[in-house]
């Protein structure tokens, strides 16, 4: 994920990837949430790293109840998940938007190894397309 857009310090950087290493290790369960990084990014633009923690802690206990796993019916917690969440996205969009599917088509078809990847568009939360303020 280029985080170049959130303009952060070189310590905002080492204190995300510490975050997001001590979230896997403490949730091995959950394999694959691309959005978490994209989260957590924007948290730590704003936040300090423990109430960072704190909050993505809360996140993943929002999923669960007691011993019962809940879906998060927005957020592919797999790769196998990720992948039909792209699948699908691209049904819709042939379905509702022709045209633009018909150009991603003319696109591949002239340079084959362009592949939208709206998973990741969707789960960096548009960060480098949006400004920081929205």
């Amino acid at each position: 994920m280029n985080l170049t857009p959130l303009k952060l310090s070189e310590t905002q950087i080492q204190d995300l990837t510490k975050l997001l290493y001590l979230i896997a290790h403490r949730h091995p369960h959950y394999e694959f949430i691309p959005i978490f990084p994209a989260i957590a990014a924007i948290f730590i633009s704003f936040y300090p790293d423990r109430v960072v923690y704190s909050l993505l802690e809360v996140i993943i206990k929002s999923g669960n109840s007691g011993s019962e796993m809940k879906e998060w019916p927005f957020f592919p917690q797999n790769r196998r998940e990720s992948l039909i969440f792209s699948k699908i996205f691209d049904d819709l969009l042939i379905k509702f938007v022709p045209n633009v599917s018909r150009h991603i088509l003319k696109l591949q078809s002239r340079e084959p190894e362009f592949n939208p990847r709206w998973n990741n568009l969707l789960s960096e939360f548009f960060i480098g397309i949006l400004p920081n303020s929205f």
